[in-house]
């Protein structure tokens, strides 16, 4: 089950990373370290 919610919470990022290289949106510093920050609470909650 904890493996689930770490795989669901990479969707996110592979769509930030797919916005990024695709359409070439820029992404801010601050949405990069709010992006970084949100990925590492979901991995320190399944941990």
């Amino acid at each position: 089950m904890s493996i689930a919610v770490v795989i669901s919470s990479g969707f996110g990022l592979v769509t930030v990373l797919l916005a990024r290289m695709v359409l070439k949106e820029k992404i801010s510093k601050i949405q990069t370290l709010g992006i970084s920050l949100t990925f590492i609470g979901v991995i320190g909650l399944t941990i």
